[in-house]
Protein backbone atom coordinates (compact mmCIF):
# COMPACT_ATOMS: atom_id res chain seq x y z
CA UNK A 1 0.00 0.00 0.00
CA UNK A 2 1.52 3.68 -0.87
CA UNK A 3 1.76 6.24 1.09
CA UNK A 4 -1.41 8.99 1.33
CA UNK A 5 -0.49 12.79 0.50
CA UNK A 6 -0.52 13.43 4.17
CA UNK A 7 1.64 10.44 4.89
CA UNK A 8 3.90 10.91 2.01
CA UNK A 9 4.32 15.02 3.45
CA UNK A 10 4.95 13.99 6.74
CA UNK A 11 7.76 11.57 6.04
CA UNK A 12 8.94 14.82 4.59
CA UNK A 13 8.50 17.08 7.43
CA UNK A 14 10.05 14.07 10.16
CA UNK A 15 13.18 14.14 7.62
CA UNK A 16 13.62 17.91 7.37
CA UNK A 17 13.10 17.71 11.75
CA UNK A 18 15.47 15.23 12.20
CA UNK A 19 18.17 17.13 10.29
CA UNK A 20 17.67 19.91 12.40
CA UNK A 21 16.35 18.47 15.81
CA UNK A 22 17.56 20.84 17.84
CA UNK A 23 16.00 24.03 15.75
CA UNK A 24 12.13 24.57 17.56
CA UNK A 25 10.64 25.89 13.87
CA UNK A 26 11.54 22.17 12.92
CA UNK A 27 10.07 20.65 15.69
CA UNK A 28 7.12 22.82 15.36
CA UNK A 29 6.67 22.01 11.38
CA UNK A 30 6.95 18.13 12.45
CA UNK A 31 4.20 18.20 15.43
CA UNK A 32 2.07 20.67 13.47
CA UNK A 33 1.77 17.82 11.12
CA UNK A 34 1.38 15.02 13.54
CA UNK A 35 -2.05 17.06 14.59
CA UNK A 36 -3.05 17.02 11.31
CA UNK A 37 -2.75 13.70 10.88
CA UNK A 38 -4.51 13.66 14.30
CA UNK A 39 -1.77 11.83 15.99
CA UNK A 40 -2.11 14.12 18.96
CA UNK A 41 0.20 11.40 21.29
CA UNK A 42 3.04 11.57 19.33
CA UNK A 43 2.93 15.22 18.97
CA UNK A 44 2.00 15.68 22.59
CA UNK A 45 5.54 13.66 22.89
CA UNK A 46 7.49 15.58 20.37
CA UNK A 47 6.68 19.00 21.73
CA UNK A 48 7.20 17.52 25.69
CA UNK A 49 10.70 16.66 24.72
CA UNK A 50 11.69 20.51 23.80
CA UNK A 51 13.83 22.34 26.37
CA UNK A 52 11.77 25.64 26.49
CA UNK A 53 12.53 29.07 28.06
CA UNK A 54 10.59 32.49 28.57
CA UNK A 55 12.20 33.01 24.68
CA UNK A 56 10.29 29.68 23.59
CA UNK A 57 7.65 30.95 20.84
CA UNK A 58 3.92 31.41 21.66
CA UNK A 59 2.74 28.76 18.90
CA UNK A 60 4.64 26.06 20.81
CA UNK A 61 2.72 26.20 23.73
CA UNK A 62 -0.64 26.83 21.38
CA UNK A 63 0.14 23.28 20.33
CA UNK A 64 1.53 21.67 23.22
CA UNK A 65 -2.40 22.69 24.95
CA UNK A 66 -3.77 21.76 21.81
CA UNK A 67 -2.15 18.04 21.53
CA UNK A 68 -3.32 17.38 24.98
CA UNK A 69 -6.77 18.90 24.63
CA UNK A 70 -7.61 16.82 21.64
CA UNK A 71 -6.33 13.93 24.12
CA UNK A 72 -9.16 14.63 26.34
CA UNK A 73 -6.99 14.76 29.58
CA UNK A 74 -7.70 17.73 31.24
CA UNK A 75 -4.98 17.17 34.23
CA UNK A 76 -2.49 17.43 31.38
CA UNK A 77 -3.79 20.57 29.83
CA UNK A 78 -4.03 22.30 33.05
CA UNK A 79 -0.25 21.40 33.74
CA UNK A 80 0.82 22.68 30.12
CA UNK A 81 -0.76 25.83 30.23
CA UNK A 82 0.72 26.68 33.89
CA UNK A 83 3.98 25.91 32.42
CA UNK A 84 3.62 28.07 29.84
CA UNK A 85 2.55 30.87 32.22
CA UNK A 86 5.32 30.25 34.70
CA UNK A 87 7.57 29.80 31.36
CA UNK A 88 6.40 32.75 29.56
CA UNK A 89 5.77 35.32 32.32
CA UNK A 90 5.02 38.43 29.02
CA UNK A 91 2.51 36.02 27.29
CA UNK A 92 -1.39 36.98 28.30
CA UNK A 93 -2.79 33.77 27.22
CA UNK A 94 -2.11 31.51 29.60
CA UNK A 95 -3.35 34.03 32.01
CA UNK A 96 -6.77 33.51 30.71
CA UNK A 97 -7.11 29.93 30.06
CA UNK A 98 -6.36 29.57 33.45
CA UNK A 99 -8.77 32.25 35.00
CA UNK A 100 -12.17 31.06 32.50
CA UNK A 101 -11.10 27.34 33.86
CA UNK A 102 -11.02 28.37 37.28
CA UNK A 103 -14.22 30.28 36.71
CA UNK A 104 -16.02 27.50 35.01
CA UNK A 105 -14.91 25.21 37.79
CA UNK A 106 -16.60 27.50 40.37
CA UNK A 107 -13.43 28.68 41.73
CA UNK A 108 -13.61 32.62 40.82
CA UNK A 109 -11.74 34.04 43.77
CA UNK A 110 -8.73 31.68 42.36
CA UNK A 111 -9.75 32.64 38.68
CA UNK A 112 -9.44 36.73 40.03
CA UNK A 113 -6.41 36.06 41.74
CA UNK A 114 -4.53 34.71 38.65
CA UNK A 115 -5.58 37.81 37.01
CA UNK A 116 -4.22 40.53 39.63
CA UNK A 117 -0.97 38.58 39.61
CA UNK A 118 -0.24 38.88 35.89
CA UNK A 119 -1.24 42.63 36.17
CA UNK A 120 2.40 42.53 37.79
CA UNK A 121 3.94 41.71 34.26
CA UNK A 122 0.85 43.11 32.31
CA UNK A 123 -0.22 46.77 34.31
CA UNK A 124 -3.50 48.03 32.81
CA UNK A 125 -3.49 45.47 30.60
CA UNK A 126 -6.93 46.30 28.80
CA UNK A 127 -7.98 42.68 28.15
CA UNK A 128 -6.81 41.61 31.28
CA UNK A 129 -9.42 43.87 32.98
CA UNK A 130 -12.06 43.17 31.12
CA UNK A 131 -11.67 39.25 32.33
CA UNK A 132 -11.54 40.54 35.44
CA UNK A 133 -14.49 42.48 35.15
CA UNK A 134 -16.26 39.31 33.13
CA UNK A 135 -15.13 37.44 36.31
CA UNK A 136 -16.32 39.74 39.37
CA UNK A 137 -19.98 40.71 37.31
CA UNK A 138 -20.18 36.65 36.80
CA UNK A 139 -19.96 36.51 40.41
CA UNK A 140 -21.76 39.21 41.54
CA UNK A 141 -19.27 41.28 43.17
CA UNK A 142 -21.42 44.62 41.92
CA UNK A 143 -18.94 46.49 44.10
CA UNK A 144 -15.78 45.27 42.96
CA UNK A 145 -16.96 45.55 39.64
CA UNK A 146 -18.33 49.36 39.94
CA UNK A 147 -14.39 49.91 41.57
CA UNK A 148 -12.71 48.32 38.68
CA UNK A 149 -15.29 49.99 36.10
CA UNK A 150 -13.74 53.41 37.81
CA UNK A 151 -10.58 52.79 36.72
CA UNK A 152 -11.35 51.98 33.38
CA UNK A 153 -12.33 55.43 32.27
CA UNK A 154 -8.92 56.28 30.65
CA UNK A 155 -9.43 52.72 28.08
CA UNK A 156 -10.70 53.51 24.88
CA UNK A 157 -13.83 50.76 25.45
CA UNK A 158 -16.60 50.71 22.72
CA UNK A 159 -19.43 51.86 23.41
CA UNK A 160 -21.42 48.90 23.31
CA UNK A 161 -19.18 47.19 25.58
CA UNK A 162 -19.47 49.81 28.44
CA UNK A 163 -22.99 49.72 27.91
CA UNK A 164 -22.85 46.09 28.78
CA UNK A 165 -20.60 46.70 31.79
CA UNK A 166 -23.00 49.30 32.96
CA UNK A 167 -26.20 47.13 32.43
CA UNK A 168 -24.71 44.33 33.94
CA UNK A 169 -24.15 46.21 36.96
CA UNK A 170 -27.52 48.54 36.95
CA UNK A 171 -29.51 44.83 36.52
CA UNK A 172 -26.75 42.97 40.15
CA UNK A 173 -28.11 46.74 41.87
CA UNK A 174 -32.22 45.72 41.10
CA UNK A 175 -31.87 49.29 38.69
CA UNK A 176 -34.01 46.99 36.22
CA UNK A 177 -34.96 50.49 33.90
CA UNK A 178 -31.20 51.12 33.65
CA UNK A 179 -30.75 47.78 33.35
CA UNK A 180 -33.16 47.52 30.33
CA UNK A 181 -32.08 50.84 28.33
CA UNK A 182 -28.52 49.77 28.71
CA UNK A 183 -28.67 45.43 28.05
CA UNK A 184 -30.69 46.68 24.61
CA UNK A 185 -27.75 48.31 23.16
CA UNK A 186 -25.36 45.59 24.53
CA UNK A 187 -27.44 42.80 23.10
CA UNK A 188 -27.74 44.91 19.58
CA UNK A 189 -24.07 45.91 19.62
CA UNK A 190 -23.01 41.78 20.47
CA UNK A 191 -26.16 39.20 20.14
CA UNK A 192 -25.26 35.90 22.45
CA UNK A 193 -27.34 33.79 24.45
CA UNK A 194 -25.79 34.96 27.50
CA UNK A 195 -26.62 38.94 26.67
CA UNK A 196 -30.18 37.63 25.89
CA UNK A 197 -30.55 36.03 28.58
CA UNK A 198 -29.32 38.83 31.07
CA UNK A 199 -31.91 41.60 28.77
CA UNK A 200 -34.31 39.22 29.42
CA UNK A 201 -33.73 39.09 33.59
CA UNK A 202 -33.52 43.14 33.08
CA UNK A 203 -37.49 42.89 31.69
CA UNK A 204 -38.56 40.23 33.87
CA UNK A 205 -37.36 42.67 36.90
CA UNK A 206 -38.69 45.85 35.56
CA UNK A 207 -41.99 43.82 34.85
CA UNK A 208 -42.10 43.18 31.40
CA UNK A 209 -42.53 39.48 31.74
CA UNK A 210 -43.95 39.05 28.31
CA UNK A 211 -40.90 40.33 26.61
CA UNK A 212 -38.80 38.04 28.44
CA UNK A 213 -40.45 35.13 27.52
CA UNK A 214 -40.86 36.36 24.13
CA UNK A 215 -36.98 37.01 23.75
CA UNK A 216 -36.04 33.57 24.93
CA UNK A 217 -38.77 31.80 22.77
CA UNK A 218 -36.69 33.09 19.89
CA UNK A 219 -33.43 32.26 21.20
CA UNK A 220 -34.87 29.14 21.34
CA UNK A 221 -35.92 28.85 17.80
CA UNK A 222 -32.59 29.55 17.22
CA UNK A 223 -30.54 27.29 20.00
CA UNK A 224 -33.01 24.16 20.55
CA UNK A 225 -30.72 22.50 22.61
CA UNK A 226 -29.68 25.86 25.14
CA UNK A 227 -30.68 23.67 27.99
CA UNK A 228 -30.07 26.65 30.19
CA UNK A 229 -32.48 28.95 28.44
CA UNK A 230 -35.27 26.53 28.43
CA UNK A 231 -34.91 26.28 32.18
CA UNK A 232 -35.30 30.02 32.56
CA UNK A 233 -38.49 30.06 30.32
CA UNK A 234 -39.72 27.13 31.91
CA UNK A 235 -39.75 29.26 35.62
CA UNK A 236 -41.11 32.05 34.06
CA UNK A 237 -43.94 30.18 32.88
CA UNK A 238 -44.53 29.40 36.11
CA UNK A 239 -46.29 32.42 36.96
CA UNK A 240 -48.39 32.68 33.55
CA UNK A 241 -48.76 29.11 31.97
CA UNK A 242 -48.00 26.07 34.00
CA UNK A 243 -49.24 23.87 31.46
CA UNK A 244 -45.94 25.64 29.19
CA UNK A 245 -43.70 25.34 31.84
CA UNK A 246 -44.73 21.47 32.03
CA UNK A 247 -44.25 21.36 28.34
CA UNK A 248 -40.29 23.13 28.90
CA UNK A 249 -39.63 20.62 31.63
CA UNK A 250 -40.44 17.52 30.02
CA UNK A 251 -38.18 18.85 26.99
CA UNK A 252 -35.18 19.65 29.49
CA UNK A 253 -35.99 16.53 31.43
CA UNK A 254 -35.72 14.07 28.29
CA UNK A 255 -32.53 15.33 27.84
CA UNK A 256 -31.01 15.47 31.17
CA UNK A 257 -32.67 12.65 32.84
CA UNK A 258 -30.78 13.16 36.21
CA UNK A 259 -31.79 17.21 36.39
CA UNK A 260 -33.03 17.07 40.07
CA UNK A 261 -34.37 20.82 39.59
CA UNK A 262 -36.62 19.27 37.04
CA UNK A 263 -37.21 16.39 38.73
CA UNK A 264 -38.93 18.19 41.40
CA UNK A 265 -40.50 21.40 39.63
CA UNK A 266 -42.64 18.45 37.53
CA UNK A 267 -43.25 16.64 40.60
CA UNK A 268 -44.84 19.61 42.29
CA UNK A 269 -46.44 20.91 38.82
CA UNK A 270 -48.13 17.25 38.73
CA UNK A 271 -49.05 17.09 41.93
CA UNK A 272 -51.07 20.36 41.52
CA UNK A 273 -53.11 19.39 38.09
CA UNK A 274 -54.01 16.26 40.20
CA UNK A 275 -51.93 13.78 37.95
CA UNK A 276 -50.44 11.94 41.14
CA UNK A 277 -49.09 8.64 39.45
CA UNK A 278 -46.68 10.74 37.42
CA UNK A 279 -45.76 12.82 40.25
CA UNK A 280 -44.84 10.51 42.12
CA UNK A 281 -42.77 8.62 39.76
CA UNK A 282 -40.65 12.24 39.19
CA UNK A 283 -40.51 12.48 43.36
CA UNK A 284 -38.99 9.34 43.57
CA UNK A 285 -36.51 9.72 41.18
CA UNK A 286 -35.89 13.12 42.55
CA UNK A 287 -35.26 11.97 46.07
CA UNK A 288 -33.57 8.97 44.78
CA UNK A 289 -31.12 11.44 43.65
CA UNK A 290 -30.97 14.07 45.81
CA UNK A 291 -31.76 12.78 49.62
CA UNK A 292 -30.29 15.71 51.68
CA UNK A 293 -31.94 18.30 49.64
CA UNK A 294 -34.62 19.59 52.15
CA UNK A 295 -36.59 21.12 49.22
CA UNK A 296 -36.69 17.42 47.28
CA UNK A 297 -37.40 15.91 50.86
CA UNK A 298 -40.12 18.13 51.25
CA UNK A 299 -41.82 17.68 47.68
CA UNK A 300 -41.30 13.85 48.09
CA UNK A 301 -44.05 14.16 51.45
CA UNK A 302 -46.12 16.19 49.88
CA UNK A 303 -46.92 14.13 46.95
CA UNK A 304 -47.10 10.77 49.10
CA UNK A 305 -49.58 12.61 51.21
CA UNK A 306 -51.42 13.78 48.08
CA UNK A 307 -51.84 9.88 47.33
CA UNK A 308 -53.01 9.24 51.17
CA UNK A 309 -50.19 7.64 52.25
CA UNK A 310 -50.17 9.80 55.40
CA UNK A 311 -47.33 7.47 57.55
CA UNK A 312 -44.71 7.27 54.71
CA UNK A 313 -45.38 11.63 54.37
CA UNK A 314 -45.32 12.31 57.83
CA UNK A 315 -41.70 10.39 57.72
CA UNK A 316 -40.64 12.39 54.79
CA UNK A 317 -42.11 16.06 56.00
CA UNK A 318 -40.27 15.32 59.31
CA UNK A 319 -37.06 14.85 57.04
CA UNK A 320 -37.34 17.82 55.28
CA UNK A 321 -38.37 20.19 58.32
CA UNK A 322 -35.10 18.48 60.26
CA UNK A 323 -32.78 19.18 57.92
CA UNK A 324 -33.83 22.53 57.60
CA UNK A 325 -33.58 23.43 61.10
CA UNK A 326 -36.99 24.94 60.60
CA UNK A 327 -35.90 27.97 59.45
CA UNK A 328 -37.81 27.60 55.79
CA UNK A 329 -41.51 28.49 56.17
CA UNK A 330 -42.92 26.40 53.52
CA UNK A 331 -41.46 23.25 54.30
CA UNK A 332 -42.39 24.04 58.04
CA UNK A 333 -46.19 24.52 57.29
CA UNK A 334 -46.11 21.37 55.15
CA UNK A 335 -44.97 19.51 58.02
CA UNK A 336 -47.38 20.79 60.41
CA UNK A 337 -50.16 19.92 57.41
CA UNK A 338 -49.11 16.04 57.58
CA UNK A 339 -48.97 15.99 61.45
CA UNK A 340 -52.71 17.30 61.32
CA UNK A 341 -53.19 14.75 58.50
CA UNK A 342 -51.70 12.12 61.19
CA UNK A 343 -54.13 13.12 64.02
CA UNK A 344 -51.03 14.67 65.94
CA UNK A 345 -52.22 17.93 66.78
CA UNK A 346 -50.69 19.08 69.41
CA UNK A 347 -47.02 18.75 67.81
CA UNK A 348 -48.65 20.94 64.91
CA UNK A 349 -49.42 23.76 67.18
CA UNK A 350 -46.12 24.00 68.89
CA UNK A 351 -44.84 24.14 65.34
CA UNK A 352 -47.50 26.34 63.44
CA UNK A 353 -46.61 29.04 66.57
CA UNK A 354 -42.93 28.66 65.81
CA UNK A 355 -43.51 30.28 62.22
CA UNK A 356 -43.57 33.12 61.03
CA UNK A 357 -45.05 33.21 57.50
CA UNK A 358 -44.77 36.48 55.42
CA UNK A 359 -45.59 35.75 51.65
CA UNK A 360 -49.18 35.53 50.91
CA UNK A 361 -48.93 32.02 50.04
CA UNK A 362 -47.26 31.31 53.19
CA UNK A 363 -49.92 33.52 55.23
CA UNK A 364 -52.90 31.81 54.00
CA UNK A 365 -51.53 28.62 54.27
CA UNK A 366 -51.06 29.09 57.87
CA UNK A 367 -54.29 30.61 58.23
CA UNK A 368 -55.87 27.72 56.79
CA UNK A 369 -53.79 25.57 59.16
CA UNK A 370 -55.33 27.38 62.13
CA UNK A 371 -58.84 26.93 61.44
CA UNK A 372 -57.90 23.11 61.87
CA UNK A 373 -56.11 22.96 64.47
Amino acid sequence: MGLNTGEAGLEVVKAAYERNSEEMPYRLAYAEALMKLEQFKSASKLLDAATVDAKTPKKYWQLLVASKAKQKDENAVLASVEKWRKTSAYHVEPVIMLAEYWSKKGAVDRAITIINDAFAQHPKHEVLTLVKMQLLLDAEKVADARILYRTMRSMNLDPGVKSGIEGRIALLEKNYKEAVEKLEKFNNFKSTSQNTLLLAGAYQGSGQPVKAISLIEELLVKEPNNSHARNILASLYLASSKSKAINEYETLINKQPNNVLVLNNLSWLYMEQGKLEKSLEYAEKAYELAPEIPNVVDTYGQVLLKNNRKRDALQKAEEAYSMSKGKDTLIALNYVETLVANSRKNEAKKILGSVEPKSKEEISKANALKEQL
